[in-house]
């Protein structure tokens, strides 16, 4: 599925119109926030630690007017998760989270050229690898099914001209996301919150 997301991310490019008003072409290194707690029920929450990593975005954003635009882009990031038993004074090792979330922003731009401020909307689809770990094969579960979801985002960043053609860009992203996490075997199933905080600064190509 994650390679299914980025080949249509290309396609999307591709087939974008490159004239008649800016497009920024955006390579990010990615700073991901997951807040992380497991439901087993309405009034039973377990926290969840995510040890995570940098990662990478691309991104498109196509301006209709200069005051709106629509951004595509596609991350890829992952978080080594410890889940908290907070009565037995315990922790499981989870095992590596990859996610993989592609975004659909529409924009609205205040400043201009040399500063670009924009705030935006829209929604993100994100995908998951299964989570394993020696840890949870010891406790008789082979993988955790983690499943992709769809949710609304909020946006919001600045984008600072260095030369006619590159900008710095400085971006942050919001969506909260509340997933279905099942043990494979028994299929037991838990409600998985992560709410991820997308704090991105990169270069950005303005043609």
């Amino acid at each position: 599925m994650n390679r299914v997301i980025t080949i249509l991310f290309f396609m999307a490019v591709v087939a974008m119109p490159l004239s008649a008003q800016n497009v920024d072409l955006g390579l990010w290194a990615v700073s991901p926030e997951l807040q992380g707690t497991t439901r087993i029920d309405e009034a039973s929450e377990i926290g969840i630690d995510f040890d995570e990593e940098i990662g990478w975005g691309l991104s498109v954003d196509y301006f209709w007017t200069p005051r709106i635009s629509t951004e595509l882009a596609v991350y890829s990031f992952s978080a080594d998760g410890t889940l908290n038993i907070g009565v037995l004074d315990d922790s499981v090792n989870l095992g590596k989270l990859d996610v993989l979330p592609a975004t659909l922003t529409l924009r609205a731009h205040f400043g201009g050229d040399a500063f670009d401020f924009y705030v935006g909307a829209g929604g993100a689809y994100a995908t998951f690898d299964d989570l394993t770990s020696d840890q949870l094969l010891l406790g008789g579960v082979e993988r955790i099914e983690v499943d992709d979801e769809f949710t609304w985002l909020a946006n919001a960043g600045l984008s600072i001209r260095l030369t006619q053609s590159l900008r710095l860009g400085l971006d942050v992203k919001y969506f909260p996301l509340e997933t279905p996490a099942i043990d494979n075997l028994s299929r037991d199933e838990v409600e998985l919150e992560l709410d991820p905080l997308l704090l991105s600064g990169g270069l950005i190509l303005r043609f």
